[in-house]
């Protein structure tokens, strides 16, 4: 199954990025997103990092989850 899953979502180009008080700011890209998707039942929060995937050329991109880090 893990085989499966992990050549469904090979290539696709998943970001990190930064919740802000006026949407998203991807890593990659310059300008905050003020208009994008997420996960539902997600809770975020200005600071929070999460995973996103660009969608639409780059133009909208959907939140996945909220990350932390391993480390504590």
């Amino acid at each position: 199954m893990n085989r499966v899953a992990a050549k469904q979502v090979a290539g696709v180009p998943a970001e990190l990025g930064t919740m802000t008080g006026a949407g998203l700011k991807l890593d990659s890209f310059k300008y905050e997103m003020p208009d994008y998707l997420q996960a539902e039942g997600l809770m975020l929060a200005p600071g929070d990092r999460v995973l996103a995937i660009p969608v639409a050329g780059g133009s909208q991109a959907v939140v996945v989850c909220k990350v932390v880090s391993a480390g504590g």
